[in-house]
């Protein structure tokens, strides 16, 4: 991306975080961090990345991966999953950070997904998904994660305006997303528009809830 794009890009992120703090839709949904949020956040992913990288798993991006070492995508993963857990427990569900402590094989087969919250007793696991990309934005699920046999219970999609300044986007459950295998992506994957997620947290728990019911 050249200067001058870059410098447009900044602005339309800038004017869209003006609007998104004053309406309506987004007023509820914006989370801050702070500094010593993000110092943290980046401890994480760094250590994620390195232990990612010296276990078994066979990620190309990791075995592949040329110095010197690029930590961005994944300090982008942990701000956004930070931004998350906060918002939820702001906004009254009992969040677990322990997950998003745990740095051993983050992202491998042991993953257990980024958090889980509880409501009205009953706990749902949240896979939580960061882009980005400010307007028109999917929930992106890799294809060998759909395959497996444990799936989250709630899909979150966060936008990252910079690293401490971040919009909850939506929600979504297993049975939406992996319906849904998107082609047109640079690498095949299952996938949802932002404006097809649900603003209404508790409705897409209480969803959940009813299915498990009828079965």
């Amino acid at each position: 991306m050249s200067s001058d794009q870059n410098k447009k890009h900044k602005e339309i992120k800038e004017y869209l975080w003006k609007t998104w703090v004053e309406s309506e839709r987004y007023g509820d949904f914006i989370v801050e961090l702070t500094d010593h949020d993000i110092d943290g956040a980046k401890e994480i992913a760094v250590r994620r990345f390195e232990n990612n990288r010296n276990s078994n798993t066979k990620n190309p991006r990791l075995s592949k991966q040329a110095q010197p070492v690029d930590y961005s995508r994944d300090i982008l993963g942990a701000c956004g999953e930070l931004a998350a857990i906060k918002w939820l427990k702001d906004n009254g569900y009992e969040a677990d950070y322990s997950k998003f402590i745990n740095v051993d094989n983050k992202g491998g087969q042991t993953d257990d997904f980024d958090t889980d919250i509880v409501f009205k007793g009953e706990t749902f696991s949240v896979e939580i998904k960061t882009t980005e990309k400010p307007i028109n934005s999917k929930l992106i699920y890799p294809l060998h994660k759909g395959k497996r046999s444990k799936q989250p219970d709630i899909f979150l999609l966060v936008c990252q305006v910079d690293k401490s300044r971040h919009v909850i986007k939506g929600f979504t459950t297993s049975d939406k997303i992996l319906s849904q295998i998107d082609d047109k992506l640079p690498t095949k994957a299952y996938s949802i528009h932002e404006k097809n997620l649900s603003h209404n947290l508790d409705e897409v728990i209480e969803n959940i809830q009813s299915k498990k019911e009828e079965n």
